[in-house]
């Protein structure tokens, strides 16, 4: 593009942003801006016959390939992805055209090399200069020749540059001046709006004030650069209907600034484009403008206590529902991030809760920290050789089984059935019957699919299953491959006999399962010690479930959990009876405290076993073996007297310690290992049998573990819960207070009292423009005559109805009225007296004071009644409760509606509460009282029909009022 082109397109483009010759002041200060400049500096003036102006930042400059790529270009941008930025379009720096300038110059300093460029009027001569800035910045120098004087320039910039640039911020502080001076004298203004009272507020992002003036105004900036100036908010939302405001003396309008930071703004700078932003914005600004308008209230009179208490009370409400809504919001939050963060326990599913240790009325047992495998996983075989419940100091070595499944979270195998209680070793395996085949079984719900790794012997292998679930004959194989076969023992295990060989995978679903004949019930010939007789006995009463809940419940805190040496070595002791040694004890292991468990719950003559086998979460199995307690009810049902996970020991390095020998693999809880398994192969001794999951279940560090999960994990789970609560409420309270006002009003009451009536005047003028300020027209405001102020809205009801009256002189009538509570405005008051001057339909009781009925003692007036009751006697029968009366008072009107049915007046007052005044003295009522007297049937119809053209009031029953006339003046002669 040659550079005539490019000139005439630039200077087309800065066109866009009005005809304001100035306007390129802006530009230049949002680009200062932007470039995170704290002041700016302007010095202009006239030397040899040139106006010469030069704009200074402290930005953070650029340097020359930087201002090739995009200041000297037009429509390219570096801030298209700066949310903070006022400026993206790649224009503004050309607005300087607008100038009209002879020479251009430019300088910069930043991180790299300074640089300065001359620039001719013609933009066809590009010299480089030395950059003269000893900081960090930018500069732009223009010179022209004098416009005429040249007096003047110095100031014109500083108006412009006031106008456009006085509330000016900086980037990345929204609410920080940006300082601006043109020869030493700062622009910068405070925000507030001009007016009689005025009133400032500000929130992170956006600032305003909203004033009372003599004209209406409204002013938007965005980033504390000028966009448009309007007359009302509507403007700036570009409604259909925007008011029109004809201003007329005497009233006050909103004044009001606005300054954004989240503005959109179309390309010419010229008017926002509609946005949430604005349209928060401007809903504030008339927040804050009702605000202004209570402030203001409450300078011109000073509320009653009980008033304070009831804005109080309001603003509570408003701020109680907005505190509610961030609870509320909160608690969707704090959910969330505790499933996320510490894990928020989720409840098991129907089935799920049978076969978890504490499903029913006891707590779940936790399995872990844990989802992910173990590193050393270990074939399943059967647990033979279970000799009783002691307590085992646990092998920190001790690896998992190699099951996965596909199902709940968390899930318990049960792999050895415990019944039978021996007098010494606590339960044992009992004695079962021959085995018989396994019965069909369809997975209908909660169906759990299992993967598991077995190393196949002699004798049958007995298939972990959940508790309470029962296998899918049809679904078992093994290497993939069906096996059939399948049988069940006395203990409801299911058996499954499978080839000699090497180890492999045994596939199989299971599916939750009710049971069907009950088992019968033996109490073991065991006396009981008295705590647990008590036990017993106070769980009675109570459904079997409850009363499995409520026993495992008292094992938990009658047992202390602990696995130490030195409870290991005490179990070890040579004791006969095995519930004397656990009682002397008063501690154990699961196996232990569910033995106990089991125990109680068969003296209660409630079905119960004891369970061995394998924890399981996440969809593996955990390190170390597990015994919980089964109960029968419709079913079997699995609860947990531990009352803590056993917690998975961590897996040492393969050359940590030597492996366990088979012979004492088999001294421990098992009593026996299962087949060994081949390590690989090494030049190390030769491989013996892994060691296999033990019953034993923690390690003095266990303990300490186990403490810190019961003792802790909840309350800090609570606690992170009600802290994230407790953040959301404050922070919409927070919010709640985010505008911070400070009001402003000049003078003091009697100011602001005339103040609020000149503001009521222009609501009254134009309703439009106050129609969304609540606060214009539900604040009472008016003066009464002995009672409380009158909304403006109350006022308006009440002159729509015909019923607002008021009162100037404070006559006898008013003074009646208002001590009845009859609301009388007070006309009196100077302050108010325009705003009741331009309300309309207002009667002035004052007037209808003089207009009284006559006295009795007056003997023309006494005539004038006798005359007039014929009148009387007709309005009684067609218009109850109005009557013509004779009247003082009533100067050249010769009649008056009185309509007093809106006003409380004594009994005995001298003012009916509806009738039609009549001057008796006035000449045409005279001569219709003469034809009266002379002509009663003729005189009446001339005076009804008279009567009737001027009355309103009769207005009702004109009709039939005139049919009745004239049948008093014809019907007779018929």
């Amino acid at each position: 593009m040659a550079r005539t082109d490019f000139k005439a397109r630039a200077v087309q483009e800065s066109l866009r942003y009005g005809q304001d010759p100035w306007v390129f002041l802006r530009e230049l200060a949002q680009n200062a801006r932007d470039a995170k400049a704290g002041q700016i500096s302007v010095l202009a003036g006239v030397e040899a016959g040139e106006e010469w102006l030069s704009f200074e930042d402290d930005g953070h400059g650029m340097d020359f390939a930087h201002a090739r790529a995009y200041l000297f270009r037009l429509y390219a941008s570096s801030k298209e992805n700066e949310p903070d930025a006022a400026g993206c379009f790649g224009v503004g720096f050309w607005s300087v055209l607008r100038f009209n300038p002879t020479l251009i110059e430019v300088e910069s300093r930043s991180r790299g090399a300074p640089w300065g460029v001359r620039l001719s009027a013609s933009l066809d001569h590009v010299e480089v200069i030395p950059c003269r800035m000893k900081t960090v910045g930018t500069r732009v120098t223009l010179r022209r020749p004098v416009a005429g004087d040249g007096k003047r320039f110095a100031a014109d910039v500083g108006l412009a540059l006031r106008r456009h640039c006085r509330y000016l911020r900086r980037a990345g502080r929204p609410l920080e001046p940006l300082w601006v001076r043109v020869n030493g004298k700062c622009v910068n203004e405070e925000l507030v709006a001009p007016g009689v009272a005025s009133l400032s507020f500000r929130t992170r992002d956006a600032e305003g004030a909203v004033g009372l003036a003599e004209l209406p105004k409204v002013e938007l900036y965005a980033s504390g650069l000028l966009v448009m100036t309007a007359t009302v908010l509507e403007e700036l939302e570009a409604s259909p209907s925007v008011p029109v405001y004809q201003r007329l003396a005497g009233g006050l309008a909103p004044a009001i600034i606005l300054n954004s930071n989240r503005l959109d703004l179309v390309m010419s700078r010229s008017r926002p484009v509609a946005s949430q932003a604005l349209r928060r914005l401007t809903r504030v600004a008339r927040s804050q403008l009702a605000r202004l308008v209570g402030e203001l209230s409450r300078a011109a009179r000073p509320e009653t206590p009980w008033e304070t208490v009831k804005r109080f009370s309001a603003a509570f409400r408003a701020a109680a529902l907005r505190v509610a809504a961030g609870v509320a919001a909160g608690l969707a939050v704090a959910m969330a991030v505790a499933v996320v963060v510490v894990g928020y326990p989720r409840p098991p599913s129907p089935a799920a809760a049978d076969a978890l240790p504490g499903g029913g009325d006891s707590s779940p047992v936790d399995f872990g920290g844990g989802s992910a495998p173990v590193s050393e996983l270990l074939p399943y075989t059967n647990l033979n050789g279970y000799e009783g419940a002691t307590v085992e100091v646990p092998d920190p070595r001790v690896g998992a089984w190699d099951l996965t499944y596909d199902g709940p979270k968390e899930i318990l195998f049960a792999a050895l059935v415990l019944s039978r209680y021996d007098r010494v070793h606590g339960f044992v395996r009992g004695v079962s019957g021959p085995a018989r085949a396994y019965p069909a079984h369809r997975c209908d719900r909660h169906c759990v699919r299992v993967w598991l790794t077995v190393v196949p012997g002699a004798e049958p292998l007995v298939v972990p299953v959940p508790t309470g679930h029962r296998l899918v004959r049809a679904s078992v194989r093994f290497d993939g491959k069906m096996v059939d076969g399948l049988q069940i023992n006395d203990f409801d295990e299911p058996l499954v006999q499978l080839p000699k060989g090497d180890a492999g995978v045994l596939e199989y679903v299971t599916g939750a399962f009710v049971a069907g004949p009950e088992p019968r019930v033996v109490p073991p010939a065991v006396q009981l010690p008295e705590d647990l007789r008590r036990a017993v006995a106070e769980s009675a009463g109570s459904s079997r479930r409850q009363r499995a809940g409520r026993l495992t419940r008292f094992v938990r805190r009658f047992l202390t959990y602990d696995v130490s040496p030195q409870m290991a070595a005490r179990y070890a002791t040579d004791n006969a009876d095995w519930l004397s040694r656990v009682s002397e004890a008063g501690a154990g292991d699961c196996d232990v405290k569910n033995g106990v468990n089991v125990l109680l719950l068969q003296s209660a003559g409630i079905p119960a076993r004891m369970v061995l086998g394998i924890a399981a979460k996440d969809g593996h199995a955990r390190p170390q073996l597990h015994a919980w307690t089964e109960y029968y009810d419709a079913g079997w049902h699995a609860v947990d007297a531990t009352g803590a996970p056993p917690p998975a020991a961590p897996l040492p390095p393969a050359t940590a310690a030597p492996p366990l020998s088979s012979q004492s693999a088999a001294q421990g809880d098992l009593r026996a290992a299962s087949a060994a398994v081949p390590a690989p192969a090494a030049p190390a001794p030769p491989p013996e049998a892994p060691p296999q999951p033990t019953p034993a279940v923690a390690s003095p560090a266990a303990v300490l573990a186990l403490e810190a999960e019961t003792g802790k994990a909840w309350p800090l789970r609570l606690g992170v819960f009600c802290g994230l609560v407790a953040v959301a409420a404050l922070f919409s309270w927070w919010r709640r207070g985010a505008w911070r006002g400070r009001f402003v009003a000049r003078g003091g009451q009697t100011e602001a009292e005339s103040a609020l009536a000149r503001l009521l005047k222009d609501a009254v003028l134009h309703p439009e423009v106050w129609s969304k300020i609540a606060d214009v027209w539900q604040r009472p405001a008016l003066p009464t005559l002995l009672g409380p102020p009158m909304s403006l809205a109350d006022t308006m009801a009440r002159a729509a109805a015909a019923t607002l009256y008021l009162s100037r002189r404070h006559s006898e009538l008013a003074l009646l009225a208002a001590r009845r509570k009859t609301p009388v405005l007070d006309a009196a008051h100077v302050a108010f007296k325009e705003v009741m001057d331009v309300l309309g339909r207002a009667i002035d009781l004052d007037g209808i004071d003089r207009v009284r009925p006559a006295a009795r003692t007056a003997a023309d007036a006494e005539r004038a009644d006798l005359a007039l009751a014929p009148v009387n006697a007709l309005l009684r029968d067609v218009v109850p409760g109005v009557r013509c009366l004779a009247c003082a008072g009533l100067e050249t009107v010769a009649t008056l509606d009185v309509d007093l049915s809106g006003v409380r007046l004594p009994a005995g007052a001298p003012w009916p509460k509806r009738y039609v005044a009549v001057h008796w003295r006035h000449p045409e009522v005279q001569d219709r009282l003469a034809l009266l007297a002379s002509d009663p049937a003729r005189g009446l119809f001339v005076f009804l029909d008279w009567l009737l053209d001027r009355s309103p009031l009769l207005a009702v029953g004109a009709e039939r009022l005139r049919a009745r006339a004239a049948w008093t003046v014809f019907g007779g002669g018929r």
